[in-house]
C-alpha cells in the first residue's frame, strides 16, 4: 500500500519530515504548500513531480493526498492539522503541537 503526502511547509523541518514519511517507500510526496516560493523550490527538487502552490485548502481538495505533513511555522499547526482532518485526511504535525493549550484542544476535536 502507498500513502500519498501533501507537505505544508517546505522549509527545512517540512523537508525533513517528508524524507522520513517517504523513506520506507510506501509513501510519495503528492503535493507542496508554502506561501514562500523559494521554500517549494528547495522541496521542488526532492519532489519533483509533486503539484505545488500558495493555497492549502485548493491543494487539498484537488489532490485528496491520504496525509497532511504539518511542518509550517507553530503558530499556523492548528487551523492546517484542522483544515486537513475535516477533510478527511490523516494529519502528521511537527511539533510543537500547539502554541495554545486552546488550540491543541480544538486539533483534538477535529481528530475526533
Amino acid at each position: 500500500m502507498s500513502y500519498s503526502i501533501l507537505l505544508s511547509g517546505c522549509g527545512g523541518a517540512g523537508r525533513h519530515v517528508a524524507k522520513v514519511a517517504t523513506s520506507s517507500g510506501r509513501a510519495e510526496v503528492v503535493g507542496l504548500f508554502d506561501p514562500n516560493v523559494d521554500q517549494i523550490d528547495k522541496a521542488r527538487a526532492l519532489y519533483p513531480d509533486a503539484a505545488a502552490g500558495d493555497d492549502l485548502q485548493n491543494l487539498i481538495e484537488t489532490l485528496s493526498p491520504d496525509i497532511v505533513a504539518v511542518a509550517g511555522p507553530d503558530h499556523l499547526h492548528a487551523d492546517q492539522t484542522i483544515l486537513a482532518l475535516e477533510r478527511g485526511c490523516h494529519a502528521l504535525v511537527e511539533k510543537p503541537m500547539a502554541t495554545t493549550v486552546a488550540d491543541a484542544k480544538r486539533m483534538v476535536e477535529a481528530a475526533d
